[in-house]
Order: C-alpha cells, then structure tokens, then sequence
C-alpha cells in the first residue's frame, strides 16, 4: 500500500483502498470464524483427513456471494477504478476466505510460523508487481496481484498439506461454520473495520479517506506483532490442560508490549519525515492522523492475546459479543463525526473502543484467574 500510495494520487488511493476494504470485509463474513474453529479443533486431536472436505464444501457455498460482491461493486463502483480492477477485488473476497481456511489448519498441523510465511510469499508477488507495473494500469496491476497473492498463499498451504489429508467425498458432507458461531461475530467484528475508509470517503472525501488509507497500515508493525504473537500461542493456549496454565503462557507479553511501544514511539517521532519520504509532500498533513492511531494501536498488543486466550478457553460468546458491539458502535460514531472531523474521526473512536476491550477483556482475564480452575474448559 506504501508503494501504491506513493504511485497515485489521494483521490485515486482513495477509491481504491476503499473497495479493497469493502472486500476483505466480505472475506471475513464469508470465513465467519470457522477457521479459528478449525484450528482449535485440529489442535484438540480432530482427524485431519477431514480439512480437505471442509475447505472444498465451504468454497462452494462462499461462490454466490462473492458473485453478488462483484454485481453490485461493478454496478456502484467508482469510476476511477477501472472494471478489470474492480471485479479483481471482489474476486479477493473468495479467495483471501480460502486462503484463510487453509492457514487455519496450517497452524495446527504444521506451525503458526508456516503459516506466516505462506503469507509472506504472497505479500511478496503484490509488493513486485505494484513496483514494476506501468501507471496506467496501476490499481488493476495491483487489485489482481492482491487476488493472486491469497491464491498462491492457499496453494502453498495446501500442497504442504496433501499427504495429510483425503479427496472430498461427497458422502460425507458437514457445515463447515458448524461450532463457529461465536468466533464468527468476533471476527465478524474485526472485519467491519474494512467499512471505515468506504464511510469516511462518502460523509468526508475522497482525500481524506486516500490520506487516512496511506498511513492506516503504517501501524502495521504494532498490529502484526499482536497478530502474530497471538496466532503463535493459538493452538497452545486451547491445548493447555488448565485456564492458570494458559494464562502463564502469556508472560512473554511483556517483552510483545515493550517492543511494540518502542516501534510506535520510534513512528510518531519520525511521523512527517517519513511520510514526506516515502510518499511524497502531497501526504504530510496526515502526520497527524497516523500519530494518532499510533498512539490508540498500542493497547492492541494487550487486547488480541487476551481475546485468543478467553477464546481458546470457552470464552467465545464474551469476546464475540464485546467485539461485536464495540465495531457496530464505531462504525456508527465515525460515519456521525467524520463530516465534521474529517478522517480524525477514526483514531478518536478507535481510543475509545480499544480502551474499552481492554477493561473487559482484563477482567475477564482476571476472574478466570481467580476462578483457579483445575480442569480444561470444556469447547462451547
């Protein structure tokens, strides 16, 4: 997205970033947390012959969707974006789902580091090919290496699980969101988040949503560390045999929150150099912006352990339901604010919710805690 910013436009980045949030939005309802259900059921001993019937039922209910995802982007669409880019992003709906899947059972069958680095070998082909691409056909250069990208990601991730797994069977056939309720809202929570830059384009402009969509993934590092530490622990923490016993393996979070707050004092610092480097002096005045959304990221290094540990112990209902609420209300607060505080919005309400999940969440915690229970929890 740097290189992508830096190669257009505010107003095209805009457009762009908007739909392509949009998309991965619908990715995730599609996916609705049965991939994190699958991950905790294959690290609870589920036969892993059964991945491949899953995955292959689950991507053919998922097609009408995306189907529908593409009518209605090519029919609202704006026409910036050329159709072959738009109907590339739809298409990243289906497959960022799949790929998603298939990482679910990568982390429990092979490690959560193969996992990651299936998704860097995609990142990769994006980040040539939005290099290299000529100008003029730029956004669609970039919308297809983004949908190829979670292509070659899953078929990484399902070669290296071939030998593994059997050919589906039509006999045999399951509901792939079945027991994935409750992951599905969280996620389902996270994944509305994908609205934000569409909401802030329409009340606010273009611009704002282009300059806000610039620098929204610069605090990346805070949030991918977060991710990453969490995804890591994942299967562990609902393989533990007791709640004290999981909650113990989050000690290193301390040295997860350290790093992770010197890298976001390190950003707001450096704020307007950076951005006047790497993506030009069009962009400065959203120096302010991201060092505001540095500064309310920061509790997510706390916030997503605690999440994937209440989740991986039977906890899903609580987290689903508090995440839910908390993104319904922060989408509804930044489409009230943003015409009158412009893409400023979103850090303030983004403070306030992040602030929010980690009271809850830090109780929750504790009185599991307190709780002292000596038996696993038992899957809901």
């Amino acid at each position: 997205m740097l290189v992508l910013a830096r190669r257009t436009s505010p107003s095209e980045f805009g457009a762009f970033v908007a739909l392509y949030g949009v998309t991965i939005a619908v990715g995730g309802i599609i996916d609705f947390g049965s991939s994190s259900r699958l991950t905790i059921d294959l690290a609870k001993g589920l036969d892993t012959r059964r991945v491949i019937p899953w995955l292959t039922r689950r991507m053919l209910l998922q097609l009408p969707v995306v189907l529908l995802l593409a009518a209605a982007a090519l029919a609202y669409a704006d026409d910036r974006l050329p159709r072959l880019c738009v109907i590339a992003l739809c298409g990243q709906a289906m497959t960022w789902a799949i790929a998603h899947g298939v990482l679910g059972a990568v982390r429990a069958i092979k490690s959560p580091v193969s996992a990651e680095w299936m998704v860097a070998a995609g990142n990769v082909l994006t980040l040539v090919t939005v290099i290299v691409a000529p100008g003029r056909h730029l956004l669609t250069a970039a919308a297809v290496a983004s949908y190829s990208s979670w292509v070659i990601c899953g078929g990484i991730g399902a070669w290296t699980m071939a030998t593994m797994t059997v050919p589906w069977s039509p006999s045999k056939r399951t509901n792939p969101w079945t027991g994935s309720v409750s992951f599905g809202f969280a996620s389902l929570a996270a994944v509305l988040q994908g609205f934000v830059l569409l909401i802030v384009e329409r009340t606010s402009s273009a611009e704002q949503a282009g300059s806000l969509g610039a620098v929204q993934k610069w605090t990346q590092p805070i949030s991918l560390l977060a991710v990453a530490y969490s995804g890591f622990l994942f299967p562990s923490l609902a393989a533990a045999l007791t709640d004290r016993l999981a909650i113990k393996m989050l000690r290193t979070l301390v040295l997860v929150f350290a790093v992770g707050s010197a890298v976001g004092a390190a950003v707001i610092a450096l704020a307007p150099f950076l951005i006047r480097t790497l993506l030009g002096a069009e962009y400065v005045p959203a120096a302010h912006v991201l060092r505001l959304l540095v500064i309310v990221s920061v509790p997510e290094l706390i916030i997503q352990p605690l999440s994937v540990l209440l989740q991986s112990r039977g906890m899903q209902r609580r987290v689903a339901w508090t995440m839910m609420a908390l993104a319904v209300g922060s989408l509804t607060s930044i489409a009230l604010l943003a015409s009158h505080m412009g893409n400023t919005a979103v850090p303030f309400v983004e403070g306030i919710c992040n602030g929010t999940a980690l009271i809850v969440f830090g109780v929750s915690t504790r009185r599991m805690w307190l709780a002292n229970r000596d038996i696993a929890a038992a899957p809901s």
